[in-house]
């Protein structure tokens, strides 16, 4: 497995292109504003990941990284995208487990008190299998639930 960081700034659309395969293609066909492009190779598998918005959601007139994102992959060779989001939640950056075909992907409830708007939570993305969950698996938070009440 490999990421391969190709833009870390703001762009408003993204075009793939495949001179060999005489592919051109914008793959967001509406108003758009993404962040963090990278390249992600798991075995033969190739896919570009992204973050990005098609929504004004804090309602200033612009679409940018102060938006509630959501995680797009977008597969080169079946030209199919995908967009993982998570309800309530602002997806801030991802990582490519080593070896694995897991994303690690950071968040923060849009909902939390002030007091708290800046505590991150982690859900693992497995891109073979389309699995999306917390990093906690639920048998171990009620475990810790149950050693807190105590």
């Amino acid at each position: 497995t490999s990421l391969t960081v190709f833009y870390a700034q703001q762009f408003v659309n993204l075009v793939y292109e495949n001179g060999a395969k005489k592919i051109h293609k914008s793959l967001i066909n509406e108003r758009f504003t993404g962040w963090e492009l990278n390249y992600i190779q798991i075995g033969k598998k190739r896919y570009l990941a992204f973050i990005g918005t098609t929504k004004d959601s804090n309602g200033d007139g612009y679409l940018n990284k102060e938006d509630q994102g959501d995680f797009y992959l977008y597969d080169i060779d079946s030209q199919e995208m995908k967009v993982i989001n998570i309800p309530n939640m602002e997806i801030s950056t991802y990582f490519l487990m080593k070896n694995n075909p897991i994303l690690i992907l950071a968040v923060k409830d849009i909902n939390r008190p002030e007091s708290h708007k800046n505590e991150t939570f982690i859900y693992r993305y497995n891109i073979n299998t389309g699995k999306l969950e917390d990093i906690i698996p639920e048998e171990e938070k009620k475990l810790h639930l149950k050693l807190i009440m105590q």
